[in-house]
């Protein structure tokens, strides 16, 4: 009887375990907020007001604030999967009132590539029995 019970709530968390989990990241302003912007009409306060603070700001042209959406799927241990994204960019001109609103094509965007060097630091390297005896108080390695 307790097998049973056993096999049956193993098969169920295993099912649950294999659930998508969806995530959506960054901001989602709504169309209807969206068409409320237009050119010549807000300024970058009053865009702020409507759809809050943009995701990203031009880094070398800050008249550009990009709204980014991204919605991923992920099972398990496996990578996220990005399911959907878009992206809005609103321009402003010298006098920080809107001049464009675009949709950009997400499959234009670039992909980048992060960097995996480790930052070296001065000190010691302890090693995994250094670091829980170190922790119980006991030195170790003349330390």
């Amino acid at each position: 009887m307790h097998l049973k019970t056993f096999i049956v709530i193993f098969c169920c968390a295993g099912l649950i375990s294999c659930t998508p989990q969806i995530d959506t990241r960054g901001h989602v302003p709504s169309p209807d907020l969206i068409s409320k912007i237009k050119p010549g009409h807000q300024s970058r306060d009053q865009v702020i007001t409507i759809l809050g603070s943009p995701s990203a700001i031009g880094t070398f042209e800050d008249n550009r604030w990009y709204y980014i959406t991204q919605k991923t799927e992920s099972t398990a241990f496996f990578e996220p999967k990005l399911v959907k994204q878009s992206i809005i960019l609103i321009d402003f001109d010298e006098g920080g009132f809107v001049k464009s609103v675009e949709t950009l094509d997400p499959n234009e965007a670039k992909k980048i590539s992060f960097v995996d060097r480790v930052t070296p630091t001065k000190g010691k390297s302890l090693g995994f029995f250094e670091q829980i005896f170190g922790n119980l108080g006991v030195p170790i390695g003349g330390q």
